[in-house]
């Protein structure tokens, strides 16, 4: 498939409502001009939630390392200064390390940040800076209404640019786009109440304090080696040498006893097991999407098939070499690999998607338009899904609904690239575009 620069034509944000106003900062006690009510910040979180959490590539499968993650994250979410939001946390299958949060209190984490961790505290100390970020309101206080959801969810339209040979193809920008997909870019004042507000959660909730350093020093030495991994990560949420030296003041200020507490590995290392187990896979995964991006899919194959050797029960890993067999034209295997990952999980829309384009391909036009039904299900209105579901209606003979859907296409491309070039040619043919 094409590679596009962002996936989102055209999300309903124009439906919620700002108020906008002054509100008492709950961290602080001050007043401060916000966008937002906090209803509104829930609902806002609550709707983009799922989103993320499909073009992050969906929730990782392993049950264990999912409740660790919610249970420590609830266990300083509901001793802060918010205790009442409808606190989420989960894990999902992005190898890009990340950690994210929405308004409202809707939190991620990745496999790629967590699995080179070591300790429950080390994941505490993550998990409780970005509770920070949420409880101090930093993604809704005095940002613009485009800063804060509009333009980082592409409203307005995306421009697709269509390479004319096999490429990554839509899946292949998961790591890039998903986990990054409503990250705030924060102040160093933000960044450092953050820290703050973090080292405190996790002490009152009987972590070391000590991890928040490590796991400092633990990202910004392996950026220094891998620094295209941690692109996303430091884009938002920048490790310098003047946060650890500042992080290492306030231990010595304040938290010189909670220092000496024991550090929570066993249950943490039981749960993570398995993402450090899959952790090789993973990496020949980020190999195959390397070489494809550089024009070199029948590598990039022999790397996913490798990784789906070495973890069969993947679902984001199939998903991916599915789109790789369909770059290359080999669309009855693109299907059939499709088809196991949305066997192993129903609910992602990489799957779906790759499914139903291989079946359009296939001219199994029922099949193709039923899978990119489900994909624009979990993912509302992207590029992709409106010219695949157009191509397939206008295969079907409905072209009133295959009209609809290349509308879409050409506003959020605005004509450019092969697919928007196709549907705004279609739109003229048919009458319905001067």
């Amino acid at each position: 498939m094409k590679r596009f620069h962002s996936p989102v034509a055209g999300v309903g944000i124009a439906a919620l409502v700002f108020a906008g106003g002054c509100s008492t900062n709950p961290v602080t006690g001050k007043s401060e001009l916000v966008l937002m009510s906090e209803q509104e910040e829930v609902a806002a979180g609550k709707q983009f939630y799922s989103i993320t959490n499909q073009l992050s590539e969906g929730e990782t499968p392993h049950r264990e390392v999912q409740s660790l993650v919610t249970r420590v994250g609830l266990k300083m979410a509901v001793s802060s200064e918010r205790p009442n939001l409808p606190w989420e946390f989960n894990v999902v299958d992005s190898n890009e390390p990340n950690a994210y949060a929405l308004p409202g209190g809707k939190l991620s984490i990745t496999r790629g940040l967590i699995s080179r961790m070591e300790s429950e505290d080390q994941l505490a100390s993550v998990l409780g800076h970005e509770i920070g970020h949420v409880t101090a309101r930093h993604a809704v206080v005095s940002a613009s209404r485009q800063q804060l959801l509009g333009a980082a969810l592409g409203v307005g339209g995306a421009v697709l640019q269509s390479q004319g040979t096999p490429g990554a193809g839509a899946i292949a920008l998961a790591g890039q786009i998903g986990a990054t997909l409503l990250v705030q870019k924060y102040s160093r004042d933000q960044e450092r109440q953050a820290d703050e507000l973090g080292t405190k959660y996790m002490t009152a909730a009987g972590y070391n304090p000590r991890a928040f350093v490590e796991t400092m020093q633990i990202l910004q030495a392996a950026a220094k080696q891998e620094p295209s991994k941690f692109e996303s990560l430091f884009a938002s949420h920048p490790v310098t040498s003047e946060r650890i030296a500042t992080a290492e003041s306030r231990l010595s200020s304040g938290y010189t006893e909670a220092q000496t507490r024991r550090t929570q590995t066993e249950e943490f290392r039981r749960a993570v097991a398995p993402l450090k187990d899959e952790a090789p896979a993973f990496a020949l995964a980020d190999e195959a999407r390397e070489l494809a991006k550089n024009r070199r899919p029948r590598e990039a194959e022999e790397r996913f098939a490798r990784a789906v050797s070495m973890v069969s029960s993947s679902p984001i890993l199939n998903a991916l070499w599915a789109d790789i067999h369909y770059d290359l034209g080999d669309y009855r295997r693109s299907d059939e690999v499709s088809d196991r990952a949305n066997s192993l999980n129903r609910e992602l829309y990489y799957g779906r998607l790759v499914n139903g384009a291989a079946n359009w391909r296939l001219r199994n036009l029922r099949d193709a338009l039923e899978q990119l039904t489900i994909a624009e299900r979990l993912v509302p209105d992207t590029v992709l899904v409106a010219y695949f579901a157009g191509r397939t209606l206008e295969d079907l003979g409905d072209r009133q609904g295959a009209a609809q859907q290349f509308t879409k296409v050409a506003r959020a491309t605005q004509g450019q690239g092969e697919y928007g070039a196709y549907a705004v040619t279609r739109l003229r043919e048919w009458g319905l575009l001067s």
